[in-house]
């Protein structure tokens, strides 16, 4: 009989098909992009609002928590299943425009 134990040299490994965490997480499609505007000096709250115009409304403290837990987490070890789904993909592409444009007004009004 096999021993499949966690300590097991076979080879069997798990994989989950999601990230950890709650798989409801709505800004978890939108991670990458977060984490790239945060970086690039926007506010949390110009991103939420960029968020907003793009149709996905999250509280600050949404924003702040996928940037930190993004930029925690080495881009390497990612499961392929992060990916944002085509569909959100779609959503992100209609809404770029909203959402650069937003985000330059915010910058503009600082």
């Amino acid at each position: 009989m096999a021993d499949l134990s966690p300590n097991a040299d076979d080879g069997f490994r798990l994989t989950p098909k999601h990230a950890p965490g709650r798989s409801s997480r709505k800004a978890r499609a939108y991670a990458a992009e977060i984490v790239r505007l945060h970086g690039l000096g926007y506010s949390l709250d110009a991103i939420r609002e960029a968020l907003a115009d793009a149709g996905v409304s999250v509280s600050t403290s949404t924003v702040h928590r996928e940037a930190v837990r993004r930029r925690a987490t080495p881009t390497a070890a990612a499961p392929d299943s992060v990916a944002p789904t085509d569909q959100a993909l779609t959503r992100l592409l209609a809404g770029g425009k909203e959402l650069i444009n937003s985000l330059i007004r915010s910058k503009a009004q600082r």
